[in-house]
């Protein structure tokens, strides 16, 4: 008779946070959602050939302006993660260790729904919870830094590095009262790859700050054979806190998911 052995217990380090893992066991139940985020945020845009999104997402109908798809962007630190129902909650921040630099590439829609076709993220706790969701997400060598008058943030690869430079302009607070006015409020659906979806819930919008932006954006992706630069208007958001609810497939049976606001 062969010996059973017990299951092993790997340590493994994850976002700065040594972690005590099993092969094969659900994030979720070590990690339960829903999950609050607090991220510095740049946002970015660009535009994309449709023509190479197409071929490589077939059955997605991308928007198509002369040829080309909008692609929003955002470069950001996340600096704290919450999990756990209400009255469970345990959160990780930078004084722990955590935190995790991210790119966001996200194509419009010809509907009010959005596409992430790829997210990178220098993490791997935030890999592992975001392939629970479906996402899309990639490790990565990744930079981000932000003080008063500047963000620079950098994502390389192994034949490609997409960086941007912004420059910011007045306080944000002005802007930012007029963002958060509506707060809690629903993003739009963003799809995956696989056919699952999300919705964000915003929280909270401290600031938002206009930004002249300078950079490109370059890949290892098919459908972006050519670097492609950023527009130069841009928007910073440091602080911005965000949910992410149980995903939508798992919620759906249980009760209707919110529906985001027009």
């Amino acid at each position: 008779m062969s010996e059973v052995r017990p299951l092993r217990r790997a340590r493994v380090f994850i976002s700065g946070v040594l972690e005590k893992t099993v092969p094969g066991r659900d994030i979720f139940e070590r990690y339960r959602p829903p999950f609050d985020l607090e991220a510095d945020m740049l946002f970015a845009a660009t535009f994309v050939p449709t023509v190479e999104l197409s071929r490589s997402f077939q059955s997605v109908q991308f928007l198509d302006i002369a040829g080309s798809t909008p692609l929003i962007l955002w470069f950001s630190r996340v600096r704290m993660l919450c999990h756990g129902p209400a009255g469970q909650r345990q959160c990780l921040d930078e004084t722990s260790g955590f935190g995790y630099n991210e790119l966001n590439v996200v194509a419009l829609l010809r509907a009010r729904r959005l596409f992430v076709p790829v997210i990178y993220a220098s993490g791997g706790l935030t890999q592992r919870l975001g392939h629970r969701y479906g996402m899309p997400k990639r490790p990565v060598d990744m930079t981000f830094f932000a003080d008063r008058e500047k963000v620079i943030s950098a994502a390389t690869f192994v034949r490609a590095r997409s960086e941007a430079r912004a420059s910011l302009l007045a306080s944000g607070r002005l802007l930012a009262k007029v963002v958060d006015w509506p707060a809690p409020w629903w993003s739009w659906p963003a799809e995956f790859p696989d056919g699952s979806f999300i919705r964000a819930k915003i929280q909270s919008v401290p600031r938002a700050q206009l930004a002249l932006v300078s950079g490109t954006l370059a890949l290892d992706e098919p459908w972006l054979p050519r670097s492609a630069p950023l527009w130069r208007p841009g928007l910073y958001v440091p602080g911005l806190r965000m949910r992410l609810p149980a995903p939508e497939r798992e919620l759906l049976t249980h009760s209707p998911p919110p529906r985001p606001v027009p």
